[in-house]
């Protein structure tokens, strides 16, 4: 079947959001979090570690989106954007799932058990303080998030009106077929 969310535009939830971390070279090493956003009836925040986590411990921010009040399983695909802030196009873009094409079945899940994706090496901490390299200007980085979601019963439903639709057409080819045996 195709991506129920891919099938249109309506059914998919899209959002950006770009998230000013200020005073960045004063965080400590606690994870802090962008405000919450809103997408239809879906509720993100990107959570970030300055210094890392785990194998990226004081080597690489980790950052990572997280999905809120998952009463209702959803899938989604999105990318983080660490914005270079001299030249866009030298930006550090992680995109999850890492192909851009993908059937919806290959989305990623948010769901209790399972709130956030992300990378513990996002971007290497030696760039980011760098003044040169453009991430961090006037003690502030920033964030993009690109996320397109969809709710796990929309998915369903768009999975059942295909399966009607082809019904249909099956049923008319077979009106079809015995109409032209009657005629013949």
């Amino acid at each position: 079947l195709k991506s129920a969310c891919d099938a249109s535009l309506e059914r998919a939830a899209r959002l950006e959001f770009d998230w000013n971390v200020e005073d960045f070279s004063h965080l400590s090493e606690r994870p802090c979090h962008s405000p919450i956003v809103f997408s239809g009836s879906f509720a993100w925040r990107i959570t970030l570690y300055p210094h890392g986590q785990s194998d990226g411990k004081s080597t690489h921010l980790s950052a990572y989106l997280e999905g809120r009040d998952l009463k209702r399983a959803r899938q989604a695909k999105f990318s983080l954007t660490f914005v270079n802030q001299l030249d866009e196009q030298a930006s550090v873009v992680q995109a999850f799932p890492r192909e851009k094409e993908l059937d919806v079945s290959e989305w990623l899940w948010f769901k209790r058990g399972r709130s956030d994706w992300g990378l513990h090496k996002q971007i290497p901490l030696r760039d980011v303080n760098d003044p040169s390299k453009g991430f961090l200007v006037d003690d502030t980085l920033i964030i993009r998030a690109r996320i397109v979601s969809c709710h796990y019963e929309r998915i369903l439903q768009a999975q059942l009106d295909e399966i009607s639709r082809f019904a249909r057409a099956k049923r008319n080819v077979a009106a079809v077929a015995r109409e032209r045996k009657r005629l013949a």
